[in-house]
């Protein structure tokens, strides 16, 4: 700055000496205050400063402080980059030279000793994740002695996951109950979802377990953009196989993504009953039906038959998993269903059916279907 300043009603010293003789006497005076003031006109030029705060926070909750977001300062008015050395002293440089300053475990930056004037934050990096670094300058105004506190928000990316848990070969299957933990690729740590739906990142130990609804799905909301990996840990449905890999899926920003996983089901039950097929006096035709009608009033389930799987490509019996052979004898099976049985077989491999039939031994003779 710069301009001229009048000086009224000073203090005068005179200083008192004598040539020749040698002294010196300093006289001073009190104010003067005479009625003609002595003034002066003089040019000055001195730098009016003040001090700028950066605070980096997280634009929907401005507790969360960001740190180690990197800035380079610019002066609006010179164009040039305020250069910071060890001592603390301030100079203006190129962009080439400028200071990159960084953001403390409080979020902040502190720039003594500016020049007043508008300054231009530019934002350098930002190792936050889930935070993209702002691409414009974002202007603030340092006035004379005065601290400026510099609030720079940056929102959090987020957006939503949907997983759907089918049947591989039939996607209007649905599967109820399965359960998934689900890692974010980018930290390795996993997602933990508070009751009132508060999204954190944890170890393994402290993940949330999500289980899949009667739909077959689980939706989680509010996730930090990225890579995530999901996890099964169960799988209550018959005949299914808990995946042992993670599967991955990318969450976008404020989008829902749908993350279908498949799963094949290894496994069936086999279950039937034996009849016999009477002809009533009402039916004009055996129907080779059990009781399928009101003049299909006389067949009669069987115990005591012989049943068993047979692999047709060997004539043998076949084996369970275990190692068992998969026989049995009829006799009336309640499960609380009312599904009549008379017969079941379980966890015979549905890739190997094609390769099977039932036979029956009943009366000394052998049935097959």
């Amino acid at each position: 700055a710069s301009g001229s300043i009048t000086v009224e009603g000073v203090r005068i010293w005179f200083l008192e000496s004598q040539s020749g003789y040698n002294y010196q006497n300093l006289i001073a005076r009190d104010r003067y205050d005479a009625p003609y003031d002595y003034e002066t006109d003089f040019e000055y030029d001195i730098d009016l400063l003040g001090s700028l705060k950066v605070i980096k926070v997280d634009q929907d909750d401005h507790e969360i402080k960001l740190q180690g977001v990197g800035f380079k300062i610019q002066n609006k008015q010179t164009g040039l980059y305020v250069h910071q050395d060890t001592n603390g002293a301030i100079t203006y440089v190129d962009e080439s030279q400028a200071t990159e300053f960084l953001t403390d475990e409080n979020g902040e930056i502190l720039i003594e000793n500016l020049i007043v004037g508008t300054y231009v934050a530019y934002e350098t990096q930002n190792p936050n994740y889930g935070y993209e670094i702002v691409s414009d300058g974002v202007e603030h105004t340092v006035v004379v002695d005065k601290t400026e506190d510099f609030v720079i928000e940056n929102k959090l990316l987020l957006g939503n996951l949907k997983v759907i848990k089918v049947n591989e070969d039939n996607h209007e299957i649905k599967l109820q109950g399965v359960g998934f933990k689900i890692q974010n690729k980018e930290t390795g740590l996993y997602v933990h979802q508070a009751a009132d739906g508060t999204i954190t990142y944890v170890e393994e130990s402290e993940a949330t377990e999500f289980v899949t609804d009667e739909n077959g799905e689980i939706l989680i909301e509010n996730l930090i953009v990225g890579t995530y990996v999901a996890y099964e840990t169960q799988n209550p449905n018959y005949g299914y196989e808990i995946i042992s890999d993670g599967l991955e899926h990318t969450v976008i920003v404020d989008k829902t993504e749908e993350f279908v996983i498949e799963n094949k089901q290894i496994y069936v039950k086999l279950s039937g009953y034996v009849w016999l097929d009477k002809q009533s006096g009402k039916q004009s035709e055996r129907n080779s039906l059990y009781r399928d009608d009101v003049n299909d009033d006389t067949d009669e389930l069987l115990e005591g038959v012989i049943v068993r799987l047979i692999d047709r490509t060997t004539g043998e019996v076949v084996k369970n998993d275990n190692g068992e052979d998969f026989y049995a004898v009829t006799k009336e099976i309640d499960l609380g269903d009312n599904i009549i049985r008379y017969y079941q077989f379980v966890d015979v491999r549905i890739e190997d059916l094609e390769n099977y039939y039932i036979e029956f031994e009943y009366d000394g003779l052998t049935y097959t279907n």
